[in-house]
């Protein structure tokens, strides 16, 4: 939830910048990043929310399945010796 928040933020200060060059909207966002926070109400226009929630969800997509397929390891024990062990 709160890498959705923060991107919902910093979504909305992109919006923000004046200009049709990304590259500057995109620098000037950086230096005013500071700036998103000081209203702590999320933004509600549907652009900046769909980015909050999408990346929100997707963070927490990588983070499931990189549990998910977590090998579970033994200290000091060869991987896999239960198995053949005589």
């Amino acid at each position: 939830m709160i890498f959705g928040y923060v991107l919902n933020k910093v979504s909305w200060l992109y919006g923000q910048q004046a200009g049709d060059n990304t590259l500057q909207k995109v620098l000037d966002t950086i230096n005013g990043i500071g700036g998103a926070f000081h209203n702590p109400l999320p933004s509600f226009l549907p652009r900046n929310l769909l980015v909050g929630v999408g990346c929100g969800i997707g963070f927490r997509m990588v983070v499931y399945y990189k549990a998910k397929n977590a090998k579970k390891f033994r200290q000091g024990v060869e991987y896999g010796s239960a198995r053949w062990s005589a």
